[in-house]
């Protein structure tokens, strides 16, 4: 039997895929900056890490929400908790990214220079991301499980 398959098939493909992508890196990130710090690249690692969050995850969490808010229009679940609950999580998000690309930014500058003030910063920077990695862990229970 030959499976059809159907628009909102596609768009929750859209929705999977975007969110793997926004958020994937997310979860190596502790690992990458361990491994780079050794190695004397936090310069290079912040540069890249706030174009990552600029150029990669913020235009796919946009394609997350775009395709979320058809989701949840075409099966008329906007009511439903978990909706809601992931549609929070998902701006909180959005303001993450926006806080880490700035701080990225200024964790680059402070780590080619040495400066002392980098720590406090790349402290903030693993708060963030800590955050973030949570935020991203209860939005896919909630999409999952849908309590």
């Amino acid at each position: 039997m030959i499976a059809a398959v159907t628009f909102y098939n596609v768009v929750v493909w859209i929705h999977v895929l975007s969110a793997v992508v926004a958020f994937g890196g997310v979860f190596a990130y502790p690992l990458l900056q361990a491994m780079l710090a050794r190695a004397g690249a936090l310069e290079a690692f912040h540069t890249t890490q706030a174009a990552v969050w600029s150029r990669v995850v913020t235009p796919a969490m946009v394609v997350v929400l775009i395709a979320g808010i058809y989701l949840a229009t075409d099966a008329d679940a906007w009511s439903e908790a978990w909706v809601s609950g992931s549609f929070v999580g998902l701006i909180l998000l959005f303001a993450i990214a926006g806080i880490a690309t700035g701080l990225e930014r200024r964790a680059a500058a402070l780590a080619g220079s040495g400066d002392p003030g980098y720590e406090p910063v790349a402290g903030r920077l693993r708060l963030m991301v800590g955050a973030a990695m949570l935020l991203v862990t209860v939005v896919l229970f909630l999409m999952v499980v849908k309590p």
